[in-house]
């Protein structure tokens, strides 16, 4: 499961998906030749019923485990069902700025699989988003911890610990963090996360006053922005040099 860098400061990201599509499991209940749920459960009962009556032990128990087995598959089938469901609420309320349904349908998932990367994510995002810092610092770190080898997933984590780093005022540790992910999102041809993470850095020395830093990271995004035809990125761009500029009073 991928997860996606949150909102950078300064730049518009597109929202993250709702996950790819997971195959719904399907268990044959072996006492049905019936397909429909209603059919599947009258069988059931009536081949409980019949190995309750007969006394055979063996044949109750085999029965008894059949039934079970195919419940827990249809808890599991609703459970995917529900957690999707919840995962594309939450998205759609942190679009129209309904950020406490987007939370509140986060920590239904989290209640089900606490350890669901992509809602821990998001959980961390609107946390830093409120300000809630210290939380937001647990859950990127929950990220990090459970991307393991997935390089992909590391590289968000250390993004956005960078942006929790310069919100604080970390600025060395925020360009750490930040250049780390570059290199990894480099490394995979991941260009749109690139120019991200360059914007980024171009705000770290901007805060620095290192306007000559800056326009070259800002430059650095302009150029991959323009190479994948990302125009609303090329206009945020324009837009930092053109602050760049004003800085030096050249505007």
């Amino acid at each position: 499961q991928e997860v996606h860098p949150a909102r950078p400061l300064g730049r518009i990201l597109a929202h993250p998906n709702s996950g790819a599509q997971q195959t719904r499991p399907v268990k044959w209940f072996l006492l049905s030749k019936a397909s429909s749920k209603s059919s599947l459960a009258d069988d059931a009962k009536q081949a409980l019923a019949e190995a309750r009556e007969s006394g055979d032990a063996k044949q109750l128990q085999k029965v008894l485990i059949d039934i079970a087995d195919c419940k827990s598959d249809e808890i599991k089938a609703d459970m995917i069902d529900y957690i999707r469901l919840c995962r594309e609420i939450a998205e759609v309320a942190f679009i129209r700025g309904d950020i406490n349904e987007s939370r509140s349908r986060i920590d239904a998932i989290l209640r089900v699989n606490p350890d669901d990367i992509d809602a821990i994510n998001r959980l961390g995002t609107i946390c830093l988003l409120q300000g809630e810092l210290k939380q937001a610092q647990v859950e990127f770190n929950r990220v990090l911890t459970l991307a393991g080898d997935n390089k992909l997933n590391q590289a968000v984590a250390l993004s956005n610990l960078g942006l929790i780093s310069m919100t604080r005022g970390e600025l060395e540790e925020a360009e750490r963090l930040i250049r780390k992910s570059i290199a990894i999102n480099k490394q995979y041809k991941r260009q749109e996360e690139v120019t991200v993470q360059y914007v980024n850095l171009g705000i770290i020395y901007l805060l620095r006053g290192e306007l000559d830093e800056a326009e070259k990271s800002y430059r650095n995004a302009l150029a991959i922005d323009e190479q994948l035809d990302r125009y609303l990125g090329v206009a945020c761009d324009y837009g930092n040099l053109g602050v760049i500029y004003m800085k030096r009073g050249g505007a």
